[in-house]
């Protein structure tokens, strides 16, 4: 189910995706994606609702669950 709901993500989500379960803070992820804080802000939260995710806590769990390709693809 989870890569179903992966699928979904825009590119920009999954590379946000991939930052916030490596522990970046929105912040650090604006930086390195080149893009404003309430940008990041704004793909998290879509994110987090295409994912079904109540918390970072079950993102990580998500993301976990993932088949290695997809987590090693750059997306």
């Amino acid at each position: 189910r989870n890569v179903e709901l992966y699928e979904t993500l825009t590119p920009r989500e999954r590379q946000v995706f991939r930052r916030v379960v490596r522990g970046l803070l929105n912040k650090q992820i604006a930086f390195e994606l080149d893009i404003s804080e309430v940008t990041v802000k704004l793909h998290r939260s879509s994110m987090m609702k295409k994912m079904c995710a109540t918390s970072t806590a079950h993102l990580f769990g998500a993301w976990q669950s993932l088949p290695a390709e997809l987590r090693a693809s750059d997306g």
